[in-house]
């Protein structure tokens, strides 16, 4: 089992991570493994997963740019449509969500906008990858970018992954908000849950925030979901506001509710820390 108090994996990156494996396992059942492998099995309430190894392989390109012209970079947290999720004649396809970080740092952190990138995957999972050529074996996933959703303030104004500096004082049921030099809002995007409707819940690791976006992208709801004293207890700002945020959206993937997103339901501090990452 995860031990939380010493992990700081965004949870909801973990908890849309069973989904992905769920989809990955039952895949794997298809292919039977070598003899001298012997299948695992781990059973999770009514659902018995079966761990059959690697069943695929793929790559995204490195120079990989979004319909916006920013690099493609990496992912903090990740969503399963169900949906879209269906068999297919050779494997499964369906649409993956990818929320990049903050951005990259160059002697510090940049005007990133923040933004949500969708993916379409294939899987063609293989029954005995030693009989497959090597070229064939490193392509039996394909995750292409289908989307670029930028992420929004409730005026439509681009978040940015600066370093925040100063406050956005409450207003219009929102929570006192991070701000930037720029006046824009800031954000450290870290963990990802797509609701039925479409919208989705992001959590921040500037502080203890949960935002909930439209499908377009644009902020809908806000609030500063603080923890228990108790589990900040001999932590740093930085680390217990991290944690914060990847504790919320593991709550809402685990109960499907969160606390309440209209306004805040504690108060951060207004000296804000600055960012430890590289």
């Amino acid at each position: 089992m995860l031990d939380r108090a010493r992990v700081l994996l965004p949870l909801a990156f973990v908890s849309s991570l069973r989904v992905v494996a769920r989809a990955a396992l039952i895949a794997g059942t298809l292919a039977p493994a070598p003899a001298v492998f012997a299948a695992e099995t781990v059973t999770i309430g009514n659902l018995v997963f079966v761990n059959k190894a690697l069943v695929g392989v793929g790559r995204v390109p490195s120079d990989l740019r979004d319909k916006f012209g920013e690099t493609f970079g990496s992912g903090s947290g990740i969503a399963v449509d169900p949906r879209s999720w269906v068999k297919t004649p050779t494997g499964y396809q369906g649409t993956l969500y990818m929320l990049p970080d903050r951005g990259y740092n160059i002697g510090g952190t940049t005007d990133y906008r923040a933004r949500l990138n969708k993916l379409s995957v294939t899987l063609k999972p293989l029954d005995n990858p030693a009989a497959v050529p090597e070229a064939e074996r490193q392509n039996s996933v394909v995750a292409s970018l289908t989307d670029t959703i930028l992420l929004t303030d409730p005026a439509g104004a681009s978040l940015t992954g600066l370093d925040p500096d100063r406050i956005r004082p409450a207003a219009n049921g929102f929570p006192d908000l991070p701000l930037a030099l720029n006046g824009r809002v800031s954000i450290d995007t870290e963990s990802l849950v797509l609701l039925p409707d479409g919208s989705f819940f992001v959590g921040d690791e500037y502080g203890p925030y949960l935002y909930r976006f439209s499908p377009t992208g644009r902020m809908l709801a806000g609030s500063a979901c603080g923890m228990a004293i108790s589990t900040c207890a001999g932590r740093s700002a930085h680390d217990c506001w991290e944690a914060s945020a990847t504790f919320t959206i593991d709550a809402i993937s685990a109960a499907g509710t969160p606390c309440p997103v209209t306004s805040a339901t504690s108060t951060p501090s207004r000296s804000l820390p600055r960012s430890r990452k590289s």
